[in-house]
């Protein structure tokens, strides 16, 4: 902002421009008065149009700086919105910006169009399980049992890609169960060598956890009336033996007990019966 002090302070020798313009003006009048070049009426004509074409020299350029400097202000206003401009298209095409995460509205719009991008990839991952399974359901009415299950259709398959269905949509826990498998039940004749088989147990260690059967446990659940419990040989692993069955025909029935290694222990059981003939 313009301050009349920026063209004169009102004294000799001042500050503003008209003064330092009128010092030049007095140096120079003064040393052609003295070498008597400028003399009487003529002295004072000049000094006066001297003192006008100072004025009006001063305000002219007093205005000049005042539009230079806001020029410069503007050109700085200019330059600050242009970076912010950068940064906002920058904000559009990147997730990271000077360092810093994009949030906000843009970031908002950037984590929306993801998420239908991923949701795209999502429902051509189920639509390709659906063409596969319906093309293997017709397949298998028409030719029966003949036909083998062709890759990517056979159970393991199938499981691997269920996986990955539900890993793309963020659900992990896993699809298998803590649970207890004793095996199927048997038909064996009188003193006969059995294997208990608990092999079948599951455990959620199929996703990304690290929930694990820590015991096993074999135990007599019942016997026939007058027959006595047979020994379990390695009744803590899974899979356990019985070395004679004893003589008694009959329903044995043989409990596992499995229990997870959580600080919370969960636990199941599953039974086999081995009827003796």
């Amino acid at each position: 902002m313009v301050d009349i002090t920026d063209i004169t302070t009102g004294t000799p020798n001042g500050t503003g421009y008209f003064d330092k313009f009128m010092d030049s003006i007095n140096s120079q009048l003064d040393s052609q008065f003295k070498l008597g070049r400028l003399q009487g009426k003529d002295y004072a004509n000049v000094y006066l149009g001297s003192m006008q074409t100072a004025l009006a020299q001063a305000v002219a350029y007093v205005g000049v700086v005042e539009q230079v400097t806001s020029s410069e202000a503007r050109r700085i206003a200019e330059v600050a919105l242009l970076e912010q401009r950068a940064l906002t298209e920058q904000a559009q095409i990147l997730d990271i910006v000077d360092g810093n995460t994009v949030l906000g509205t843009i970031g908002k719009q950037k984590a929306l169009h993801q998420a239908q991008t991923d949701g795209f990839a999502r429902d051509a991952e189920q639509k390709a399980l659906k063409i596969m399974m319906d093309s293997w359901g017709i397949s298998k009415s028409v030719s029966g049992d003949a036909i083998d299950a062709p890759d990517g259709a056979r159970n393991d398959d199938i499981e691997d890609l269920i996986i990955k269905l539900r890993k793309g949509i963020e659900i992990t826990e896993s699809i298998y169960k803590f649970n207890a498998d004793a095996g199927n039940d048997q038909t064996v004749a009188v003193s006969s060598y059995i294997q208990l088989d608990g092999t079948g147990s599951t455990s959620p260690t199929d996703l990304d956890t690290s929930i694990e059967i820590a015991t096993w446990a074999w135990t007599v659940d019942s016997v026939p009336d007058t027959a006595t419990s047979p020994t379990i040989i390695n009744a803590d692993a899974a899979q356990a033996t019985i070395a004679d069955i004893g003589i008694v025909p009959g329903d044995y029935v043989f409990r596992l007990t499995i229990e997870s290694d959580e600080d919370t222990p969960q636990t199941d059981f599953d039974t086999v019966t081995i009827t003796v003939e």
